[in-house]
């Protein structure tokens, strides 16, 4: 016998490389991450910073974006400030529409207000640098923020704050000390007098105005400190309770927050969105495109590849580096790996975990590794998982494995899947259209004894069509069902279909694909 730890020792690996997919979790990350090609304009300058949009499929790496702009927090510390906003404010809240402005910016606003404070703290003559008025606002601003916030809020409020995270828990996690004793000692320390958070037993509301008011006077005090940049980095939005699958949910959110111009377009103290793309569906009288920077996270399959080539080569220390070192199989069976993760990080990483688990829990020798049937064995696994994801409604799930086929018509699906009139049929596949899941021809087409020309359908996700043609071996799937454009896109067409098509169009840049296409 021998563990799963052991197996992958064996292969060459000092921890197993598909053991996450959570980039928050992820200890190597930096080691392996590929920058997009908008990474740079998404950092930009720290001296004249701007708010910007991250959108892309769940699973493309948005959080991975985040953690290395942490990191550069940490290489430039001194310059600029992250604060992690993904834990939102909506203890005892029903419905996200309820999250208002003012609960989103009272706690950010701890978050900044606990940053600046452990920035001041490590400071040379910060009583110098601050004027009277400005030190006056400092301890208006801290009563009036953090004047009844407890100690777990203190506890969260640190985990937000990026860089300097070594520091403050020097400064604020103190045995025995109060959260009063501690920031006394800070304004003590540097001679900027001292405040009572004692005296404040009710927290006051605070007034949308004021909110502007108080982050043009934080925005001063970092910036006398030498910090040009504060990046307020939003995560994980459709990751609550009051949000999940939900993209409607998950844009009411944060809409309070995206639709401000006036927060949007600070100077110093900036936002950076990491949002699901499906967000975008809802956004369009709110975003103003024309003055906030949305960029659109795409990868291609080289990106993919080479992002896995580094994963593998950093968990090996440098002996393995590529996917063809450790699976037993043609190369045309390691592109349907990349095939059936659709260009997504997370997806390709499941695979090679699916792929691996069916291996290993069948082989007696140590020293083998993955074979075609194993492959084959954990994509279908993959896709089996992943169908309830796309697919959120059982009875579409069922319905769609009743097809068997990936191309089809409405006559079809009347005659000869669902014994039902073709204007039932239509009710049936119209939430499939509307829903994306499906999508017709450029044009109708007329077929044999047929009076009308009609649209031929087929799917746009390789692992939902997968799915309904579980008839077919995974291998015949995909030569029969799989083109490849030349602009990348894999495009579901089933070549061998009844109707006499031999051409269709790349749904992603309109070319005409030919039946005898390879992938």
């Amino acid at each position: 016998m021998f563990t799963r730890e052991q197996y992958f020792q064996n292969l060459g690996f000092f921890a197993e490389p598909f053991a996450s997919t959570n980039a928050q979790d992820e200890e190597f990350l930096d080691k392996y991450f590929i920058s997009p090609p908008f990474f740079r304009s998404l950092v930009g300058s720290l001296t004249r910073p701007k708010s910007s949009i991250v959108i892309a499929p769940r699973g493309f790496g948005k959080t991975a974006q985040r953690r290395m702009l942490e990191k550069i927090a940490a290489e430039n510390s001194n310059e600029l400030v992250c604060i992690v906003y993904d834990d939102f404010p909506i203890e005892g809240i029903s419905k996200a529409t309820d999250v208002t402005f003012e609960k989103h910016l009272d706690r950010i606003i701890k978050s900044l207000l606990i940053a600046l404070l452990s920035k001041i703290s490590i400071t040379d003559n910060a009583k110098e640098i601050y004027d009277e008025y400005e030190k006056k606002m400092l301890l208006t601003l801290i009563p009036m923020y953090l004047g009844n916030i407890s100690s777990t809020e203190l506890s969260q409020a640190i985990k937000t704050i990026k860089g300097i995270k070594g520091r403050l828990r020097d400064i604020w996690m103190s045995a025995g000390e109060s959260i009063n004793s501690i920031i006394n000692s800070i304004l003590i320390s540097q001679g900027m007098g001292k405040v009572d958070l004692n005296s404040w037993t009710v927290k006051q509301s605070v007034k949308r105005e004021t909110i502007f008011d108080d982050l043009e006077i934080l925005e001063e005090l970092f910036t006398k400190i030498g910090v040009e940049s504060v990046f307020v980095l939003i995560d994980r939005v459709d990751e609550t309770a009051l949000t999940g699958n939900d993209s409607n949910s998950s844009y009411n959110l944060i809409k309070p927050l995206i639709k401000d111009l006036r927060l949007l377009e600070r100077r110093t103290i900036v936002f950076k969105f990491f949002l699901w793309d499906k967000l975008k569906e809802h956004w369009e009288n709110d975003i103003r495109r024309d003055r906030i920077e949305i960029y659109e996270l795409n990868w291609s399959r080289d990106q993919i590849r080479q992002m896995i080539n580094k994963r593998l080569q950093v968990f090996s220390d440098n002996k393995i580096n590529s996917l063809d070192k450790i699976l037993d199989c043609h190369s045309s069976l390691v592109d349907s790996i990349f095939v059936f993760s659709d260009n997504s990080p997370r997806d390709l990483i499941n695979i090679m975990k699916a792929i691996f688990d069916t291996h290993i829990n069948i082989i007696e020798d140590i020293g083998l590794i993955p074979a075609e049937e194993n492959i084959l064995q954990g994509i279908d696994k993959f896709c089996e998982n992943k169908f309830p994801e796309l697919i959120k409604s059982e009875r579409q799930q069922k319905d769609l494995k009743k097809l068997k086929e990936a191309t089809f018509t409405i006559p079809y699906l009347a005659n000869e899947v669902f014994k039902l009139k073709e204007s039932t049929v239509r009710n049936i596949i119209m939430p499939w259209t509307r829903g994306g899941i499906v999508i017709p021809s450029s044009n109708k087409i007329r077929i044999a004894k047929g009076k009308h020309a009609i649209n031929v359908y087929t799917f746009t996700d390789v692992r939902v069509a997968r799915m309904v043609c579980l008839n077919q071996g995974l291998k015949t799937f995909v030569q029969r069902n799989i083109i490849k454009c030349q602009c990348g896109k894999v495009n579901v067409f089933d070549k061998e279909n009844k109707y006499g098509l031999k051409e269709w169009y790349c749904s992603n840049c309109q070319s005409k694909l030919k039946a005898e296409d390879s992938r």
